[in-house]
């Protein structure tokens, strides 16, 4: 993992065209790197800017993120141990928010945190189909 300057990001599952322009904690990760490891304790969100991660719990994939997509806002919401592992699959620019970011993202672009709820209902739904169906 290293510092990585960034210059843009790109619209996805948020979309948060704009937002993380010029992130100055934007994170440089090569492929095959953990990002957040399941059971540690992390206050933060990730935002791909570049790049794409696979998410896994106990070994099993359970869900990928590219370029314009987020992880680990259950943490940041709940803040408690992250429940899955995320790797990257190919080198990747994320992007860490902060509790005290994100709370000002919420206040300045409400549409942020409808977006960010729009993902999270998104994968509980996909998360109770597979259960449904016995995957």
């Amino acid at each position: 993992m290293k510092e990585f300057p960034t210059s843009h990001a790109r619209s996805g599952a948020l979309g948060c065209t704009g937002l993380f322009d010029h992130e100055p904690g934007a994170m440089l990760f090569e492929e095959g790197e953990t990002i957040p490891e399941e059971g540690r304790r992390s206050r933060s969100l990730y935002v791909v800017l570049d790049g794409s991660a696979e998410i896994r719990s106990e070994g099993r994939l359970v869900g990928t993120v590219e370029s314009g997509g987020v992880f680990g806002e259950m943490s940041l919401v709940d803040d408690a141990p992250v429940s899955a592992d995320v790797v990257a699959t190919s080198i990747s620019v994320i992007v860490p928010v902060s509790e005290e970011r994100f709370l000002r993202l919420v206040q300045t672009h409400p549409s942020f945190a409808l977006d960010l709820m729009r993902v999270m209902s998104e994968r509980i739904r996909r998360m109770n189909t597979h259960t449904s169906l016995g995957f």
